[in-house]
């Protein structure tokens, strides 16, 4: 098997609008394995395209009280983490994100396919 047939939660599309591609956007990526799966919906940049403003952009996801299912992921110490949308957790990820402990936060929101049923 290659690549293209095996889901693999690294794979992702990003859906520009308007505006430069250095700045955050939708992207939609697929998670999961055989019994569980589905597509993410998340605000993100593309790392490898980022500019000096990239980071406070994306960070202004902050700025927006969410409530689950909508949900937080942080790297701290190079894990990902997921913290459910709270306003505790938007404060806390605020003090972290200006205190230097995390440098990016991504809003998600997951669609599990693997409960989906057929409409044909």
């Amino acid at each position: 098997m290659n690549q293209a047939q095996i889901l693999r939660s690294h794979f992702w599309n990003y859906l520009r609008g308007y505006g430069n591609v250095t700045e955050p956007m939708f992207a939609l990526r697929l998670y999961g394995n055989p019994k569980e799966f589905g597509v993410s919906l998340e605000v993100s940049f593309i790392e490898r395209k980022k500019d000096e403003t990239s980071l406070t952009k994306q960070n202004r996801v902050l700025q927006v009280s969410i409530t689950d299912p909508v949900y937080y992921l942080a790297q701290i110490n190079g894990v990902s983490q997921r913290f459910v949308g709270t306003e505790e957790n938007r404060q806390y990820l605020t003090r972290q994100v200006k205190a230097g402990q995390i440098r990016k936060v991504l809003v998600k929101y997951d669609v599990d396919l693997a409960q989906a049923t057929s409409i044909g």
